[in-house]
């Protein structure tokens, strides 16, 4: 038996039944549940009997040194530390005289120290007024430095390594002088990358608190929380 075909040219029992086949995958992608995004949840704790919620301080996210000191606390003690030495440091450069040579590097030494300067006394200024973006230009800085000291580390053990061949057992005391200072520099910089790693980890988590803290006082909540994963 043949089946009928309308005007257009199509069998009349196909078209419904290709539209109810579409229907029904309309249906099933609407059925289809969305993406969930990781939810971050700010530990928070009732303030005194006013009814508004604080930051939970004591929760292990928010302290340092194997849970012996707040993070902010920790933050604060580095800043007042890179303060003075670099006051120290600008003082010494300003009263460094010399050739040529030592002039650029006391150039160097007197500019490190004056940004440092600066991006503590904002750190200081944000973790006194709890605004977390003062902290900002210390993260960055802290970031560029432990780039610079890891690249350091790579140039001293590169030509503590040359000395070494180059000298093959026969050197000079000249070349075997350069060849160890080069290695302890190297030394240094891994160290310096190490405690660097380390001071950007208690940062970053201040900076955190200080933006639990300040969300928990204008949500007035007893739960924060951050779509999108842990920022």
């Amino acid at each position: 038996m043949r089946q009928r075909k309308n005007k257009f040219g199509y069998n009349r029992f196909l078209v419904p039944f290709c539209f109810v086949n579409f229907v029904n995958m309309e249906k099933a992608g609407s059925n289809q549940q969305p993406p969930q995004a990781i939810i971050y949840t700010a530990p928070v704790r009732p303030c005194g009997g006013s009814g508004a919620f604080d930051v939970n301080e004591n929760d292990p996210r928010y302290k340092c040194c194997c849970g012996c000191m707040y993070v902010r606390n920790g933050a604060m003690l580095l800043a007042i530390v890179e303060l003075v030495f670099s006051v120290l440091g600008v003082l010494g450069a300003l009263g460094d005289g010399g050739g040529r040579k030592r002039i650029g590097t006391s150039s160097v030494s007197f500019i490190n120290c004056a940004v440092t300067i600066v991006v503590s006394a904002l750190m200081i200024y944000g973790i006194k007024k709890t605004k977390r973006y003062f902290l900002v230009p210390h993260v960055i800085y802290q970031l560029i430095f432990i780039v610079a000291c890891m690249v350091g580390a790579i140039f001293f053990a590169i030509s503590s390594i040359g000395s070494g061949s180059t000298s093959n057992g026969h050197g000079s005391s000249s070349e075997e002088y350069s060849s160890l200072v080069c290695a302890i520099a190297a030394v240094l910089c891994l160290v310096m990358v190490v405690l660097n790693c380390w001071f950007f980890v208690v940062v970053w988590a201040t900076f955190r608190y200080l933006r639990d803290k300040e969300t928990a006082k204008m949500q007035g909540t007893a739960m924060i929380q951050y779509g999108g994963g842990a920022v």
